[in-house]
């Protein structure tokens, strides 16, 4: 678990694996270095080791809060995605190969 002390409070980065764990480091960090409200919570990838701990740091009613939020903006995302891609061509970053008689060959490179 990494913390970052921000202007208005904690950035914790991959909350560990269990709920125990992220609330003793939390608590070492805010005895040491001073009480803060936690502000953020990013998780690097979706390893339960990086996001099991979150309902240590984090109220149940937050995370409820944000999960509400989070799928706002995924719905959001997916109708703006829908609007400017076209069906059958790559997203940016995928590359599409085509066979013929001889060798693959990329036809398309992000």
């Amino acid at each position: 678990m990494t913390l970052v002390k921000g202007n208005t409070g904690w950035i914790i980065f991959d909350v560990l694996l269990t709920e125990q764990t992220a609330n003793a480091a939390l608590a070492l960090a805010n005895e040491r270095l001073g009480e803060l409200p936690v502000r953020a919570v990013v998780y690097s990838h979706s390893h339960v080791d990086h996001f099991g701990g979150v309902r240590g740091v984090v109220s149940e009613e937050r995370l409820l809060q944000v999960r509400l939020r989070s799928l706002l903006l995924l719905a959001l995302w997916q109708k703006q995605f829908q609007k400017t891609s076209m069906p059958g061509m790559p997203c940016p970053g995928e590359q599409v190969c085509s066979m013929d008689a001889t060798s693959p060959q990329a036809i398309w490179s992000g």
